[in-house]
């Protein structure tokens, strides 16, 4: 199947009231869902370009409308009842989702909507199958958090102060990306996740800028893995939820040497995110993962489970360069596709001194 991308349209800020707002919704049938954005052509704007997404999500669409809507939970927990990316994760499907947009387009703020509802999904499930198997199969959710920047990797769940200045390093293992040295906690419900996730984030690098009073200066990635156990048998999937530093135009921003140094940073990995992007889409055999530690993380048609990317969008035309560039490249994306193939089950060996019983070690 392609990556679905999913474009959210934010609304104004108190300070941009009044501004010319140029980025609509549209549907292609009258009562049927968004599914197009519209802005003019910057140089005719008598003419106007039109992007297909497979769903357009306008100003006022609040963080649980967009959730809902794409099909993490329907109804109540109570009643549990899962739309089908929730239930593929548990039957073996690694789930990513990922925030892109330009800088002050409102990446991380989705993200801080998605993840807290991801993880309550998670546990609702985690009960649920718990209860249907009459305790027979016991679930497992541990979390890793983490931080590229300026192309080094550091560990969210660590305070500043214990970071080595080269960061961790990145390894492959069995096709997959692994951080050596991530630490890896367990988590058992909200609460935990809550207290987790803000100690987490507030050791994440964030800057003011001139579009931007709490700019993301990172590219931010969540590890949610799911563990089900039945007997000797184990499976293990993961949820990944990953907030992309937005690409920022320096000549507007007017960054000062340090922001400059990470907004370099920013937009070279996006730069290498945008080539692995083309050469998929060309069907080349060589894509360029590894010229970027964001592009290792996020392997974008290197994975086999199931991709959603959430355009970000400001709808102001003074960010009308910035949105045709993510609107373009998000079009480019649409046309990538996956494989959906379920983690192999695992069985436990017998135990041997002085090691695990025989899991699989996976990504955290």
């Amino acid at each position: 199947m392609s990556v679905r991308v999913v474009a959210r349209i934010r609304p104004l800020l108190e300070k941009e009231l009044g501004k010319d707002v140029i980025v609509t919704a549209d549907r292609v049938e009258e009562g049927k869902p968004y599914t197009l954005v519209k802005i003019p052509n910057p140089k005719n704007e008598s003419e106007e370009f039109s992007f297909a997404f497979n769903r357009v999500y306008e100003q006022g669409t609040s963080q649980e409308d967009l959730f809902s809507a794409e099909g993490k939970l329907l109804g109540a927990c109570d009643t549990v009842v899962f739309a089908p990316h929730m239930k593929a994760l548990f039957q073996g499907l690694d789930v990513t989702i990922f925030a892109y947009g330009a800088t002050g387009t409102g990446k991380t703020h989705t993200m801080r909507g998605v993840i807290p509802r991801l993880l309550s999904n998670v546990f609702c499930q985690g009960k649920k199958i718990i209860m249907d198997s009459d305790g027979e199969t016991n679930v497992d959710v541990s979390l890793s958090y983490y931080e590229i920047y300026n192309d080094k990797v550091f560990d969210l769940l660590k305070p500043q102060e214990k970071r080595t200045p080269s960061g961790l390093l990145l390894r492959d293992n069995h096709g997959k990306t692994v951080v050596v040295g991530l630490s890896e906690r367990p988590c058992g419900d909200l609460k935990d996740f809550e207290q987790l996730y803000l100690e987490a984030n507030n050791n994440r690098v964030t800057a003011a800028t001139k579009l931007n009073a709490h700019s993301s200066r990172s590219h931010a990635i969540l590890r949610v893995k799911v563990t089900q156990t039945t007997g000797d048998m184990v499976r293990e999937s993961t949820a990944s939820a990953i907030d992309l530093a937005g690409s920022e135009d320096n000549r507007r921003i007017d960054n000062g040497k340090e922001r400059l140094a990470e907004s370099v940073a920013i937009n070279k990995s996006l730069l290498m995110l945008s080539q692995c992007i083309d050469a998929i889409s060309r069907g080349d055999k060589w894509i360029p993962y590894r010229n970027s530690k964001m592009t290792r993380s996020l392997s974008l048609g290197q994975n086999n489970g199931i991709t959603i990317m959430i355009l970000n969008l400001a709808p102001m035309r003074c960010y009308h360069l910035d949105t045709l560039s993510s609107l373009n490249f998000s079009s480019r994306v649409k046309r990538i596709e996956v494989r959906e193939v379920e983690n192999e089950v695992v069985y436990k060996q017998p135990p041997r001194p002085a090691s695990i019983s025989g899991s699989i070690r996976r990504q955290p």
